[in-house]
């Protein structure tokens, strides 16, 4: 069973706590913790080997360790109330787990509720160091009454257990830890609840699965990692000394990039609001088919404003300064859109951070939209991710994709509230704005070509006019 079982290292202010959890797929963990969803909290899982360090190493890459990128909480329908409860938490990787049939596998969802006749043990970590093991250990499962007249309004998903009778001399907070499965008749039924504060008087609550098996599966449902639209998409980025912005772009063409926001690399306001200083160091490239980097110092946005506010509207198309060989396989542009989404399109965002994947979302109505940003621009949709509580802002420059079509480019603002809707540029109001700054960007770059020329020209004639007047 230990393949199904990853240990969790979190940090919040300074303080660190290890849990478990287990497998559901290659992209999630589920967990039962306390941290509320959204508060600033790092954890990192480990699997395969449990063992050893649970938090990146100075010059040591450990495979086996990823961060956990979002959280979220199951309610019941039921439980919208204050009640006696326990937290079952989904972690979403920042990259995938390798899943292996052997050391790291998904563990089954129980597909019927727990039979009160079941033979039941707890599976988790022997201890919360460096060097755990996953153990089996016995368990009784209480009553619900007898659980409810310890514990008062108890939430329906919640059950009780306690440790058995011939080992009177344990006591629970210190055998199951939180995030420890419990396991009846070989089926996952449910998670340990936090030990912190843990009462050893009192049974230990644990939190059902069986009643959030739908949430669980529809929530992977969100998430995709298939590579369509993959090649169409570029990181952006500029730098300067040692700080970076990074941000992403669609291919229009060979050598233009569609994005929220690009400034003419040759205008440093943009840097001094971002806190560069050695504008003289300032590049521009971009990235694609992992790692193939093409520099660029030429772009044209809609507006020139760098408050990057809703009020203002985002949207930049940078020339590069050499051709991206497209191609199905390496890179290949995406079409612009003519016409408005439908009202029931399908959409996704898609991106490639913290890794490529590409999630649902809804477009919002624009009158709902304004009522949470009064001074939205009139021309901005907006969309809501059905991902967890957001704890970081969508990356601008991401395309918002309908029903397999460029639908929109979200917006790049720099005070992004997470929990409002996020503000996204619609192409196809912009369709002919993007296709005429194409073609400036690339007649200015064929005069600038021609006027070089002419400069060479001019300056060899010189040459040979004082060669012929020394001679």
């Amino acid at each position: 069973m230990a393949k199904h079982f990853v240990k969790i290292d979190c940090e919040q202010g300074g303080q660190r706590r290890i849990q478990f959890g287990v497998i559901f797929s290659e992209n999630i963990i589920l967990t039962s913790n306390e941290y509320k969803v959204g508060e600033a909290v790092t954890c990192f899982i480990k699997y395969k080997n449990l063992q050893g360090a649970t938090r990146p190493v100075r010059y040591k890459n450990i495979n086996t360790l990823v961060e956990v990128w979002r959280m979220d909480s199951y309610i019941a329908e039921k439980d919208f109330l204050p009640r006696t409860s326990v937290s079952l938490k989904i972690l979403l990787l920042r990259k995938k787990i390798k899943l292996d049939a052997k050391f790291a596998a998904p563990m089954p969802l129980p597909e019927r509720p727990y039979n009160q006749h079941s033979k039941c043990v707890v599976i988790g970590g022997d201890k919360p160091d460096t060097k755990t093991k996953i153990v089996d250990m016995k368990t009784v499962v209480m009553d619900r009454k007898e659980c409810e007249s310890t514990y008062t309004n108890l939430a329906e998903n919640v059950m009780c257990i306690e440790i058995p009778d011939e080992f009177c001399n344990l006591e629970h907070c210190d055998e199951y830890f939180e995030g420890s499965a419990l396991v009846c008749d070989g089926v996952l039924t449910a998670l340990v609840g936090a030990n912190q504060p843990c009462f050893p008087l009192k049974p230990r609550t644990c939190v059902s699965i069986y009643e959030a098996v739908k949430w669980i599966k529809s929530f992977e449902k969100l998430i995709s990692s298939d590579r369509e639209h993959k090649k169409a998409l570029v990181s952006v980025i500029i730098t300067a000394a040692k700080k970076k912005i990074y941000d992403i772009g669609i291919i229009l063409s060979k050598n233009k990039i569609l994005t929220a926001y690009a400034p003419n690399l040759h205008d440093t306001r943009i840097f001094e609001r971002s806190g560069f200083s050695d504008y003289y160091e300032v590049k521009g490239y971009i990235e694609y088919d992992a790692g193939k980097t093409i520099d660029w110092d030429k772009a044209r946005s809609h507006t020139n404003s760098t408050v990057f506010t809703p009020r203002e509207l985002q949207l930049s198309v940078i020339m590069l300064k050499e051709d991206i060989p497209l191609s199905p396989r390496m890179a290949y542009s995406m079409r612009l859109p003519e016409n408005a989404p439908r009202k029931d399109a399908k959409c996704i965002i898609a991106t490639l951070y913290p890794r490529w994947m590409k999630f649902s979302l809804t477009l919002m109505d624009y009158d709902e939209c304004v009522k949470n940003l009064p001074e939205l621009h009139k021309d901005y949709m907006c969309i809501r991710q059905i991902l967890p509580c957001i704890d970081d802002c969508v990356q601008s420059g991401n395309p918002v994709i309908c029903d397999g079509e460029l639908t929109a480019i979200v917006a790049k603002m720099i005070n992004c509230n997470k929990n409002y809707p996020r503000p996204v540029t619609p192409i196809h109001r912009y369709r002919s704005w993007i296709l005429a700054t194409m073609r400036d960007l690339e007649l200015s770059g064929s005069e600038q070509s021609t006027f070089a020329w002419l400069l060479l020209l001019i300056n060899s004639i010189i040459n040979v006019n004082i060669f012929l007047e020394n001679n």
